[in-house]
């Protein structure tokens, strides 16, 4: 399985592309040579950016908002990036779906022929590394650790414009991650290590998903695969989900191993995270003054207003009311 050099430059130069795109709706400026920050108007803090000789992208963000900002960002080119959001929640509009990228955890994130709204709430800290990956580099790695060669890319995706796949982010990763988040803010850097750091980083993650690690008794890397699918399509279709029948129709598995599958991988059962990201939608939507008591309900799919609010009480300890006074 040898790389295709030729593919691999006009796959980094989209990502550059795709990068100096989303980067120009954001409210910054330069202020060293990787290192952007937010307007002073704007907020405060901002990002630092790298480009390494094989086209990776490898980007720190530390910012806040004095309000809620809300970028949009369109691209026909495909992309691959590897996300830890280790603070904040970033909320995107893609596809027609709403979708949440969610405080301290990680995810594979593979687009094409996108048209996203991304939306930070304001005053809300918001911390996260990202590693951009040409799609020729990414099919590649994959090849490498699935043992066959095909566009691994296009099979993921299949036919959606957006596929998130959540990923572990254990002590491993998080000690290389904070190595290059180290690396990547000071103005001097053996860009050879940083590289090296990275290639490492992207291999533990291709070899969650692809390779012949430790998995969960009883699941194969196909198995974790569908499960990771099963929790994006309960993220992005909280407020009217699938029954566990029909999600597990969706997804390819039968009901009884993505019960105990989901629990294995993600901590909690298929309701208690239907429950979890609805809970959370509706803290924002109280927070942020975009909606009342019953209409934070019903958006997110409650129809008794009584049993959203005692599970938002058990939830957070207060009333979605007192929430709605507060702010």
């Amino acid at each position: 399985m040898q790389p295709d050099f030729s593919a691999a430059s006009r796959c980094s130069e989209s990502l550059q592309m795709i990068y100096d795109a989303y980067f120009a709706t954001l409210n910054i400026q330069k202020s060293g040579s990787n290192a952007y920050m937010l307007a002073p108007s704007a907020g405060e803090g901002g990002f630092h950016r790298l480009r390494t000789f094989s086209g990776l992208q490898i980007c720190y963000s530390d910012y806040q908002y004095h309000r809620r900002f809300t970028n949009r960002f369109q691209s026909k080119e495909p992309m691959v990036e590897i996300q830890f959001n280790f603070s904040g929640e970033r909320h995107i509009h893609i596809g027609g779906k709403d979708r949440t990228l969610d405080r301290g955890t990680s995810a594979l994130l593979l687009m094409e022929d996108i048209d996203v709204r991304f939306t930070l709430p304001n005053q809300e800290r918001h911390q996260s590394f990202s590693l951009g990956v040409p799609v020729s580099l990414f099919n590649f790695a994959v090849a490498q650790a699935a043992g066959r060669e095909e566009n691994h890319f296009r099979k993921l995706l299949d036919v959606s414009e957006f596929q998130k796949i959540h990923l572990s982010f254990r002590s491993p990763e998080q000690e290389l991650v904070k190595r290059m988040i180290h690396d990547v803010c000071q103005p001097m850097r053996s860009m050879l290590l940083v590289e090296g750091t990275a290639y490492e980083l992207l291999d533990r993650m291709i070899q969650q998903l692809f390779g012949h690690e430790s998995l969960p008794e009883g699941l194969s890397a196909a198995d974790v695969r569908k499960l990771s699918l099963a929790h994006g399509i309960l993220e992005s279709r909280y407020a009217s989900p699938p029954s566990l029948l029909e999600l597990a129709k969706e997804i390819g598995l039968n009901d009884y191993k993505l019960k105990l599958g989901f629990k294995q991988c993600y901590g909690t059962t298929v309701f208690g995270f239907i429950r979890k990201v609805r809970m959370e939608r509706a803290m924002e939507l109280l927070h942020n003054g975009e909606a009342n008591v019953t209409e934070a309900a019903l958006t997110v799919g409650y129809r008794n207003v009584s049993a959203f609010s005692q599970t938002f009480r058990q939830t957070y300890g207060v009333s979605p009311s007192e929430v709605k006074k507060y702010y």
